[in-house]
């Protein structure tokens, strides 16, 4: 990936990571999150950081 496109980035590598077990596990539980929900985990994740 290019340095332009990292920087426009999020989410790190690993917290991208944290995202994605977290959709697997909840579709593994028969309980996909929908878009909105994975935005408001995503953010979640960013203020976890102190990120807005």
């Amino acid at each position: 990936m290019s340095a332009f496109n990292v920087s426009k980035r999020k989410l790190t590598f690993p917290e991208e990571h944290v995202l994605v077990d977290w959709i697997l596990a909840s579709a593994d539980r028969a309980m996909p999150p929908t878009l909105k929900k994975i935005g408001e985990h995503a953010n979640g994740i960013l203020e976890g950081r102190g990120k807005p």
